[in-house]
């Protein structure tokens, strides 16, 4: 029995379009996915905190 995310893939040649992988990654209960997304998460942030600061001497 498939379900209707497993048949949609299937169709289309086993590739999840983006949108569907950043909704399966955002809303994920499975401690690997949240594994990953954690760290990447904290650098995004890193990062973002990096470009919004002042520059340095001022």
């Amino acid at each position: 029995m498939r379900t209707e995310a497993a048949a949609t893939t299937a169709e289309s040649g086993g590739r999840k379009r983006l949108g569907r992988i950043l909704v399966d990654r955002l809303t994920t209960t499975d401690r690997k996915k949240f594994g990953h997304l954690s760290p990447a998460t904290s650098f995004a942030f890193f990062l973002l905190a990096g470009l919004t600061s002042p520059p340095p001497g001022r």
